[in-house]
């Protein structure tokens, strides 16, 4: 029994020392980079098991308002890019909004809303599945339709 104790002790403090070095669990104390990431914009699918992916349109809309009426100032990553390398000044409150994937539903139901406040964002696009509706498909989510080119070539990001 002691020989199975001393290795679990071991792990326990090396993990309370990890956790301690990378302070995950305090307060931030400076101001850093905010960024908000999303996949999904819409109604989820009633099967689906990934609901939390989703964030509702008028929920959407809110948080874009919030960050604006805040005072932050949301980049590009080539406006980011511009400010580390001293072209650009960073803004006081700058953000950072983001989108995973490239599903059809940020065309459709987001970028109405970022186009109406004036809210820029980014798209990591899965470049190999755009214009294939099931190729970014996952046995835990219902078929999500991707982005075409056309439609990402009409969001001026």
């Amino acid at each position: 029994m002691i020989g199975f104790a001393l290795p679990a002790a071991i792990a326990f403090a090396a993990a309370l020392i990890a956790s301690a070095r990378w302070a995950w669990w305090r307060p931030a104390r400076c101001g850093g980079l905010r960024t908000l990431m999303y996949h999904k914009v819409g109604s989820p699918p009633p099967e689906s098991q990934l609901k939390i992916l989703w964030v509702a349109p008028d929920a959407f809309r809110r948080q874009m308002e919030y960050i604006l009426r805040h005072g932050y100032t949301p980049l590009l990553f080539r406006e980011l890019s511009e400010i580390a390398s001293g072209s650009r000044p960073i803004p006081e409150k700058p953000a950072l909004v983001t989108f995973d994937d490239g599903f059809a539903n940020n065309f459709e139901h987001a970028f109405p809303i970022l186009r109406e406040l004036g809210v820029k964002a980014n798209i990591f696009l899965v470049y190999e599945c755009m214009d294939d509706p099931d190729a970014w498909y996952s046995k835990n989510e219902s078929r999500v339709r991707m982005l075409t080119w056309e439609e990402i070539f009409k969001m001026p990001f």
